[in-house]
């Protein structure tokens, strides 16, 4: 098991996300994410550090279960 902590996702769309997290992250690292929400889970792999702020990254996704995408869809929508 790796190092558990607790992040924000920022910004994302179907294929990646934008991750705030206080934590140094290697690039090309996997990641699984638990939402709070319904306690799905969702894979990503880091892609970028913010070259602005050093706590924002850009992740991929890698997997994500159907449910878990009806999840961030739902969040997507204004209002």
């Amino acid at each position: 098991m790796g190092t558990i902590f607790h992040g924000a996702l920022v910004s994302f769309s179907e294929k990646g996300t934008q991750l705030r997290a206080p934590h140094s992250l290697e690039l090309l690292n996997n990641l699984k994410l638990k939402l709070l929400i319904e306690a799905e889970h969702i894979y990503a792999k880091v892609i970028q550090q913010s070259n602005v702020d050093e706590d924002l990254f850009l992740l991929r996704f890698t997997s994500v279960t159907p449910k878990a995408m009806a999840i961030l869809n739902a969040l997507r929508q204004p209002g």
